[in-house]
């Protein structure tokens, strides 16, 4: 018991290190970038939702492979849904920054849209932790999933293509009941993410952090990730608040 209690003190103190050296960085990049007025390529924003669409759909593949060689393993298909999510929100901002790129369209009249989509991807991944945490918990009691419970899986992924479609109707596609997340800086001609939505999120995946360490207490390195991914959902919010 003892030797499992220093595993685990090993593995978050690691991951609390890790955390704040991150944090560092992160913070000594916003603050460069925002010091010395950089402005990155166009084109870069396309590369990196790109590359993050790509590695979105290998976890998601990954995961769902792996719940098929063991149908114990549903928390881990949850946890692909919210992959699965990620990535229908990368291929609408990807459509987004390249109608800006190609028809030269002003920044201003997309960065709500993008808002959005950062806001549900957000919030489905959230969701999907949570969900995973659930199904996790009972297979530590050795209670095994059944066949509604698979259903439930089904149901969710309705519910991610759901959640998909709503925020695609709350964005400019659907001028009638567009949700505006996007302010005016302090007067100045350029938008803002709002405050609020950000402190509500970060608020969230502190808590979901909490849930993943004393639920399962980092038992595997798929859950020391999952960590690692709320930690850095986290500050990116913190340094969307900053900026």
């Amino acid at each position: 018991m003892s030797k499992c209690r220093h595993r685990i003190n090993q593995r978050v103190s690691f991951l609390l290190g890790s955390a704040f050296l991150l944090l560092i960085g992160m913070f000594i990049l916003a603050n460069h970038l925002a010091t010395y007025r950089i402005v990155i390529p166009d084109i870069y924003y396309l590369v990196f939702t790109g590359l993050l669409l790509l590695l979105d759909a290998i976890i998601f593949f990954f995961m769902l492979f792996q719940f098929i060689c063991n149908r114990k393993l549903l928390y881990v298909a949850i946890l692909g849904l919210g992959f699965l999510g990620s990535d229908i929100y990368c291929s609408e901002a990807l459509t987004l920054i390249q109608r800006f790129i190609s028809m030269c369209i002003p920044m201003n009249a997309i960065t709500n849209d993008l808002a959005i989509f950062y806001l549900f991807r957000q919030i489905t991944f959230i969701v999907a932790i949570l969900f995973a945490l659930y199904y996790a918990y009972l297979l530590s009691k050795n209670i095994s999933p059944d066949g509604k419970d698979e259903a439930l899986v089904i149901l969710l992924a309705f519910a991610v293509f759901f959640l998909a479609i709503f925020a695609h109707n709350l964005s400019s596609y659907n001028p009638q009941i567009s949700l505006n997340l996007i302010n005016k800086a302090n007067g100045h001609d350029r938008n803002a993410w709002s405050s609020h939505y950000s402190a509500l999120i970060v608020a969230a995946w502190f808590m979901v952090l909490l849930l993943v360490i004393v639920t399962t207490a980092l038992r595997n390195l798929l859950w020391v990730s999952i960590s690692a991914f709320c930690i850095s959902s986290i500050f990116s919010n913190l340094i969307l608040l900053n900026l």
